[in-house]
């Protein structure tokens, strides 16, 4: 059964408990005020710091991810306002996205973090070979792929048992088995997180087309 054919209530039900509010991880402050910032022409760097610095538990992530490989600066990066002179403020607000989510996925999806890491990786990497623009940018992208099994797990976990059980009986990959049982996969979750999210295009796109990377329009 695939999402179009599914009745609509059902579909509509699980969207909802997908995105019950309680429960999904709530993006940080910062991340709105940067939105905001962005759409200033009249904004600085300056301000967009100090917003960050506000929170010293942010701050203290943005730091630990930012010197960390994926970006290329390992070790270099010592406050927040270098760290957008060198990366830019849309890849530090993908930053803060990644940091939201990090945590609970480190905690709950054995070995997806690791992935997720490789994954950034391998996207800076190409991206930097390909002689693409803010190569840092897809290492977010890299990151944030998955990030609808990890909802999905926190969200309806009596269905990501079942999802478990057919792909290591099946010996299906994840997005066989999600389809399998409800007719859509974490691809579609990541649509609708995108979504509540107001994530923008680029990191949208690859979260949404990472398994039909062609289908992407504007990325």
């Amino acid at each position: 059964m695939s999402a179009q054919d599914m009745p609509p209530d059902l579909l509509t039900q699980y969207k909802g408990r997908i995105l019950e509010a309680r429960n999904l991880p709530a993006l940080p402050a910062a991340v709105t005020e940067l939105n905001r910032l962005m759409k200033d022409p009249n904004s600085s760097s300056d301000q967009a710091a100090k917003v960050i610095e506000r929170d010293q538990a942010l701050a203290a992530k943005v730091l630990r991810m930012v010197n960390s490989p994926i970006y290329g600066f390992p070790g270099r990066i010592s406050n927040i306002r270098h760290t957008l002179m060198l990366l830019g403020m849309n890849v530090i607000r993908s930053v803060i996205i990644s940091s939201a989510v990090f945590d609970i996925m480190n905690k709950t999806m054995l070995g997806l973090w690791e992935h997720s890491v490789a994954s950034s990786l391998a996207a800076v990497e190409t991206a930097r070979a390909a002689g693409l623009p803010h190569p840092e940018e897809y290492a977010v992208m890299g990151l944030l792929h998955d990030i609808g099994k990890v909802v999905f797990s926190m969200q309806i976990p009596e269905a990501k048992q079942e999802v478990d059980k057919l792909v290591k009986n099946e010996d299906l990959f994840s997005m066989e088995a999600e389809k399998r049982l409800l007719g859509f996969g974490h691809d579609r979750i990541n649509a609708w997180v995108c979504e509540h999210w107001n994530l923008p295009l680029p990191l949208k796109e690859a979260m949404i087309y990472h398994h039909a990377p062609s289908l992407a329009r504007f990325h």
